[in-house]
């Protein structure tokens, strides 16, 4: 029996390079729905899934996913869901789609994606902005961070912030770690200034130093009600169209086995660059930044591209702490 929901009603197109649609389920809740023949790339629809799964295992304050079953009468008895390609409508994808909770249907209050700076300070939640940053490095967000704010009640005067739409983690389609510092990071930098040390990272980053890969592996398969679901065989083709089982699969798996996010006190081991470091502290711009840990305690390495050398800093400049510490 199939434990997923199913679409019974479209309510409204949505703003997005994905191009998602508002769907009511059978459960009776409203879903964000990304189709499998989204403009972007189907890999988008399991980078959600995996990543929001490790978001929530941190603690940080995001939407439950779940698979979402459209069927095709749905689809052709409903003239707004289409997808605009290369200047012409085709209808959405028929069968299992992915589906992130709406957040509208949780309160009644105001609901925005973007707030000013002299707004952002009401935020009860502000330093989960921080905290989220470590999600972003970890799976290579390849976007900026995306977030909805909003208050349960009318009367409520301070937002709540939830992070939205991981579909370029992972690099959106391409499935590769590039060095990117900036990627990942919230459009206003004003949100980091109250971080001074790693303490604005916990929980979330304690938790992920402490996943292994079996507990990686664990949000993969399961879903939101604890179901074990079979990983699907080519992990981005998640529709029942996927093409049969070949001895490719096989390849499959040990390239995916390599793209998945690695435990952080395993990441410095991910590039041989961090192996050697100097004494230049100055701050490059084609830097990227590795966060790990060893026994002197977490730091971010900042990796100079090409040049081999390798300085300790503090996230400079998203992060206000010297840069000697």
């Amino acid at each position: 029996m199939s434990t997923c929901i199913s679409a019974m009603q479209h309510l409204r197109k949505l703003r997005g390079g994905s191009q998602p649609h508002l769907i009511r389920a059978s459960d009776g809740a409203s879903y964000v729905t990304k189709f499998q023949n989204n403009p972007q790339h189907v890999r988008v629809l399991a980078n959600e899934m995996l990543a929001t799964k490790l978001g929530l295992a941190l603690g940080l304050p995001m939407q439950r996913v779940e698979v979402i079953e459209v069927c095709e009468w749905l689809i052709a008895n409903t003239q707004d869901l289409r997808i605009q390609l290369a200047g012409r409508e085709i209808p959405c994808e028929s069968g299992l789609q992915l589906g992130s909770r709406y957040v509208g249907d949780e309160c009644s209050g105001l609901t925005c994606d973007y707030l000013p700076r002299e707004l952002l300070a009401s935020v009860r939640n502000l330093v989960c902005i921080a905290r989220v940053l470590v999600l972003d490095k970890w799976t290579c967000n390849s976007d900026g961070r995306q977030a909805i704010f909003y208050r349960r009640t009318p009367r409520n005067r301070g937002y709540t912030a939830t992070f939205i739409d991981q579909g370029y983690c992972f690099n959106a389609g391409e499935w590769t770690f590039p060095d990117a510092p900036l990627r990942g990071v919230y459009g206003n930098n004003c949100v980091y200034e109250g971080v001074t040390g790693w303490e604005e990272f916990v929980p979330a980053l304690s938790r992920a130093e402490e996943m292994d890969v079996q507990a990686i592996w664990r949000c993969a398969r399961r879903d939101s009600r604890g179901v074990v679901r079979s990983r699907p065989r080519r992990f981005g083709e998640i529709g029942r169209n996927a093409p049969p089982s070949t001895g490719q699969d096989q390849k499959v798996d040990h390239r995916i086995s390599h793209l998945e996010p690695k435990p952080i006190s395993q990441l410095a081991c991910l590039d041989s660059r961090l192996c050697r470091r100097s004494d230049n502290r100055s701050i490059d711009s084609g830097s990227a930044f590795v966060i790990h840990a060893n026994e002197g305690g977490r730091r971010i390495t900042e990796a100079k591209g090409g040049s081999g050398q390798c300085s300790s800093t503090i996230l400079q400049p998203l992060l206000k702490a010297p840069a000697d510490q």
